[in-house]
């Protein structure tokens, strides 16, 4: 088989998977709101604060800056000073790849391929998209890890496997390769020399080894504003519905939400988000009928505005770059 058959049997492979995640967000939405009712639903929705959604929105936009800075965090050992500002862009640009542009073809390969175009670094631009999303994900999972072994516990077993085995893969993963996983594999596994030989490899293996403790720490940590923030965007929709429960259900339901959407099932989380916030907040804390489900559509619709956004503000400063080149 040629590298163009093999090329385009990943690419049939890549699109099959995000029809099947499309036909499987759209079969789990139509289960739930068959079981809840979609005129309940339609009602809540109907009955929004608008102002209070609004200022989730605002809260949800500042999370897109403390993303940034996370990720600026991990670039100061690659050398690379991009400000806080164009990171949020290029984070609002990943945004709308992932919301409107199911090709498989990510967002975060787009924050790569813009990143590498700026500082002309692309093993350290990967690497550095690569540890953000790792370091954020493991202290999101950490958080979920801690808040739902609180008495008493508010999650079924399935949940809290979910969330350990997602909380060791990121560790375990991290301390191979931190570890000198390549001459391991080159020592055991002499088939593999010219792949653990490759420059760009072992460009990319040295990336890896330029965080030390402080800065992987440094990432970590920054998931505690950043959990804090969707914690309060939740709390903030959830109010505007009319949903007067304690923010202490938001602090264990959000962060937990967050890891089970990791599973590659739907497309962006849609339908396991309303699966997950019913079961949630409607069988565990009995909220209301039509209002979890409600309260994940809402939060959709503003994970979708964002990404509009992020288009946006991507055309227009690709308009401008394209004036200024055009001008003598």
């Amino acid at each position: 088989m040629s590298s163009e058959e093999t090329a385009q049997n990943r690419a049939g492979r890549k699109r099959l998977g995000s029809i099947l995640r499309i036909v499987f967000s759209i079969a789990i939405l139509a289960f739930i709101l068959s079981r809840v009712g979609l005129s309940e639903v339609l009602a809540r929705l109907a009955d929004v604060n608008p102002w209070l959604y609004g200022l989730g929105a605002l809260v949800y936009l500042s999370s897109v800056l403390i993303r940034a800075a996370r990720w600026r965090v991990m670039l100061r050992p690659m050398d690379i000073d991009v400000g806080l500002f164009e990171l949020a862009r290029l984070y609002l640009l990943g945004f709308f790849w992932d919301t409107f542009l199911p090709s498989g073809f990510g967002g975060d390969v787009v924050k790569a391929i813009e990143l590498s175009r700026r500082s002309s670094q692309t093993e350290q631009a990967v690497t550095s998209v690569v540890a953000e999303r790792l370091v954020g994900l493991l202290g999101t999972s950490l958080i979920a890890l801690v808040v739902v072994l609180i008495p008493p516990m508010l999650v079924p077993l399935w949940v809290l496997a979910v969330i350990g085995g997602v909380s060791l893969a990121i560790l375990v993963g991290g301390a191979l390769l931190r570890a000198d996983l390549l001459d391991w594999l080159a020592d055991h596994l002499p088939f593999l020399r010219r792949v653990t030989g490759h420059k760009t490899v072992r460009k990319f293996d040295a990336a890896l080894k330029a965080y030390d403790m402080r800065t992987i720490a440094a990432g970590v940590l920054t998931s505690l504003p950043f959990t804090g923030a969707l914690v309060l965007v939740n709390y903030l929709l959830g109010l505007s519905l009319g949903m007067d429960i304690p923010i202490a259900y938001y602090l264990v339901f959000v962060p937990v939400v967050s890891i089970v959407n990791l599973l590659p099932l739907s497309f962006n989380g849609i339908g396991v988000r309303e699966y997950m916030y019913n079961l949630l907040f409607g069988t565990i804390v009995g909220v209301g009928a039509g209002q979890p489900v409600a309260l994940a559509i809402l939060f959709n619709i503003l994970r979708i505005g964002v990404g509009l956004l992020g288009g946006v503000i991507s055309l227009i400063r690709g308009t401008r770059d394209l004036v200024e080149q055009a001008s003598p």
